[in-house]
């Protein structure tokens, strides 16, 4: 078991060559909302026959697809989603096996420890808060500010620099400089702002807002990409 994720999660589908791709996508991602919302460190697999399903979505959840090589004559319908990609070695194509036309995917796990090792680094950076709370106490404190000092200074410099000292020590007030740690394995596209997005998306979904929650849901897949 990777030291990462709480469990691991396998789905296995078969997309039929005459079904229908938009509700079987829908589907999917629903479940697999439905799976994060529950265990938000759980490690996904998502496998089987996929024929010609349109997999643009799945792929931004984010899920990367992992097999290249053929496993049905010269075409590849049989797939691996997941994002424990640096878990696992590149999947291997064996025989069939019995009257079966596909042929099997054998994965296996790299030596866990060694991985374990390579994923204990945690750097840190420094941002500035962007509490809503502190947004609004700041804007009144500069609606309220007395400026009279800055019209009585001659030189431009001078006024620049009251300006900016005002406006760094109001800052610094209501929305600090913090420290975030920054683990090795956090994806480039998990920023301030799309985790921002996840957490409403989540409250949406609990509060039953469904439309909401397909909306924002939709939002933060489009960041992914």
């Amino acid at each position: 078991m990777p030291r990462l994720v709480s469990h691991v999660v396998v789905g296995i589908v078969c997309f039929p060559p005459n079904g229908d791709c938009a509700v079987t996508v829908t589907h999917i991602i629903d479940f697999l909302d439905k799976l994060m919302q529950r265990q938000a460190n759980a490690g996904i697999i998502l496998c089987g026959d996929f024929i010609r399903l349109n997999d643009r979505t799945i792929v931004s959840y984010p899920l990367k697809q992992i097999v290249s090589a053929a496993t049905r004559k010269n075409n590849v319908l049989d797939k691996i989603y997941t994002y424990l990609v640096d878990w696992y070695e590149v999947p291997c194509i064996l025989p069939l096996i019995g009257s079966s036309d596909h042929n099997v995917l054998f994965v296996r796990a790299h030596n866990v420890q060694h991985v374990n090792r390579s994923h204990k680094t945690v750097s840190s950076c420094l941002v500035r808060s962007s509490d809503p709370s502190g947004k609004a106490l700041m804007a009144h404190a500069l609606s309220s500010f007395n400026w009279t000092h800055l019209y009585k200074v001659n030189n431009c410099n001078c006024i620049v620099e009251y300006f900016y000292t005002c406006l760094y020590d109001l800052l610094n007030v209501y929305l600090p400089v913090r420290e975030r740690k920054i683990h090795c394995t956090d994806k480039p596209w998990i920023t301030d702002r799309f985790r921002h997005l996840i957490k409403h998306r989540q409250f949406a979904w609990k509060q039953g807002d469904i439309s909401k929650y397909r909306s924002l849901r939709n939002l933060v897949q489009r960041m992914a990409e």
